[in-house]
């Protein structure tokens, strides 16, 4: 997963087997932690629509365990 550079909150998404994602409804888990201790560790989800490989993000949280919200942050 990678963030696209265009800054409106969409996200690029790569499969492992090498296939585009299905296009549709998504939702996108993520883990904001600290390193190398894990003493934060907090879970996020974001939600959106997936089309040609890329998440446009509908809703996220604004920030999580102090640090800003961005899918690919954790």
């Amino acid at each position: 997963m990678r963030r696209a550079d265009d800054g409106d909150g969409a996200v690029r998404l790569a499969s492992l087997a090498g296939h585009l994602p299905v296009s549709g409804p998504a939702v996108l888990l993520g883990h904001d932690l600290s390193a190398p201790d894990l003493e934060r560790w907090t879970p996020w989800t974001a939600r959106g629509r997936v089309a040609g490989g890329t998440l446009a993000v509908e809703e996220a949280p604004a920030r999580t365990a102090g640090t800003a919200a961005q899918p690919g942050n954790g």
